[in-house]
């Protein structure tokens, strides 16, 4: 189903931030790890959030994990101190 759903969202709004981040989830989730970090190794954001969570996207695609993880888990990386 994830596959099925990155193939819908590459048919829809390229330009779509949010769309982006459910499709960086969806490959690593399918374990589509290359084509995760071919896709977004360039991936920049005028949002520090939004490119934390691609950050730690590909840092997890370059391990080879396909858990489960929260916004939290992102924040906690990004600001171990908080």
């Amino acid at each position: 189903m994830r596959k099925l759903a990155v193939n819908l969202v590459d048919k829809v709004d390229d330009e779509n931030e949010n769309l982006k981040l459910i499709k960086a989830d969806l490959l690593r989730r399918s374990l589509q790890f290359e084509r995760l970090i071919e896709e977004y190794s360039d991936f920049t954001s005028d949002d520090e959030l939004s490119y934390s969570i691609i950050r730690f996207q590909l840092g997890l695609a370059a391990m080879k994990d396909s858990d489960c993880y929260t916004i939290q888990d992102v924040v906690n990386e990004f600001n171990p101190s908080e």
